[in-house]
């Protein structure tokens, strides 16, 4: 659901999916994170895709190679 939310630039909705997860101790894994972060990085969200990767890789995921260069070159 939140791929598909942010293929289609819902991301507001995305963002609520994620924190529903959470809220009832669906734990997001690292697919869930980078769809977000692409999804953002896609509608041009710089910052927010930023927030996602910190907290990404602040639960301990890895974000895929092609967002370090992003996360670097930002």
């Amino acid at each position: 659901m939140i791929n598909r939310c942010c293929l289609k630039g819902l991301l507001e909705e995305a963002k609520d999916i994620l924190l529903k997860m959470e809220r009832d101790i669906l734990l997001p894994n690292s697919v869930t994170y980078n769809c977000i972060v692409q999804g953002n990085l896609k509608s041009g969200k710089y910052d927010d895709a930023a927030q996602f990767l910190e907290e990404m890789v602040s639960k301990g995921f890895s974000p895929e190679s092609r967002f370090n260069y992003f996360y670097v070159d930002a």
